[in-house]
């Protein structure tokens, strides 16, 4: 049975991901902080679909001592690993613009990227794996009232990138997803026209479909949002919307 380790198993992303992917023959270990809220999810897990493994394990992605406890207590390295991982803040007061910048630097890049580096070096000497990291179509597209989150997005993109490149050497595969807007809880209370909303399960299919295909490269889901974001460089930024 293939190991799926899924890192930020909270976000709304990540839960409906693994829902794709119940019946795919795939051991779960769910990672994150709020080890209750993630307890919860794989009882409704079990209860949904009774054959299916499923484990929780508590990782702050930021404590960098907790990388090898928890690759021991794996049975094995995962064949698949998904990072979800991240931080969402906006509208930034200048007295508090140092300690947001910190929050997403560590929560959206500098942790997360790590985390997938620390792993990367073990499956390269352990025949490869399949890695997928969820950044964001805000990387591409800067704007004042999010400018934190989309630095820190577009430094995990260009690892995503990098890492694609450096892991075919490896047996390494990486998909590097770009969202665009999610009706998730992390953006709770943005508005966006309703057209440009996805739902979590919408992108989750996506991704799973690129999963089954162990497709590499960008994704971006929904599909659309490539020729937009490339639409949308062209325009120069003082007519685009403060969104």
């Amino acid at each position: 049975m293939k190991l799926c380790l899924v890192l930020g198993a909270n976000s709304d992303i990540a839960k409906a991901l693994v829902r794709e992917l119940a019946r795919d023959g795939y051991a779960f270990v769910l990672t994150g902080r709020k080890v209750e809220e993630l307890e919860l999810f794989a009882r409704d897990l079990k209860v949904r679909y009774p054959s299916l493994s499923v484990e929780v394990r508590k990782l702050d992605l930021c404590d960098f001592n907790a990388y090898e406890e928890l690759l021991k207590a794996l049975p094995k390295l995962p064949e698949l690993t998904v990072c979800a991982a991240g931080y969402l803040s906006r509208n930034y007061r200048p007295e508090e613009l140092y300690e947001e910048f910190l929050k997403n630097a560590s929560a959206n890049y500098y942790c997360p990227a790590a985390f997938l580096s620390y792993l990367a070096g073990r499956l390269a000497v352990n025949g490869g794996g399949y890695m997928v990291g969820i950044s964001s179509v805000a990387a591409e597209l800067v704007r004042p009232v999010h400018f934190l989150y989309a630095s820190a997005k577009a430094g995990f993109s260009a690892f995503l990138d990098g890492l694609s490149l450096w892991g075919r050497a490896y047996g390494i595969k990486v998909l590097h997803v770009k969202p665009g807007f999610v009706k998730t809880k992390m953006t709770e209370g943005i508005k966006v026209p309703s057209f440009l909303a996805a739902e979590p399960e919408q992108v989750a299919r996506s991704i799973a479909r690129a999963i089954r295909r162990e497709k590499t490269g960008v994704l971006y889901a929904p599909a659309y949002w490539r020729f937009l974001t490339a639409l949308l460089r062209l325009v120069p930024p003082s007519l685009l919307p403060k969104v």
